[in-house]
């Protein structure tokens, strides 16, 4: 009997989350379901492109916050 697996079976499989019988089904699934192993890429696209993103506050936005802190720090002295 083969076992229909789901996007949420794919997603466990992606953080490594299943077991090891079913790490080998969803890779034999991933070889013969076309959507399943288009989710996978997915999956795999968007945490390449998340890692692109910057990861610090911009110039402007610390200003901001230093700016705030002196107004206010000033007013409870």
């Amino acid at each position: 009997m083969t076992k229909t697996f789901t996007q949420i079976d794919i997603l466990k499989f992606y953080y490594n989350e299943v077991t090891e019988t079913e790490k080998k089904e969803i890779e034999t699934a991933l070889l013969w379901d076309n959507s399943l192993a288009d989710y996978y890429q997915e999956l795999i696209e968007m945490e390449v492109a998340l890692d692109k993103v910057k990861k610090q506050p911009s110039e402007r936005c610390i200003e901001n916050i230093l700016n705030y802190s002196r107004t206010h720090s000033m007013q409870t002295v």
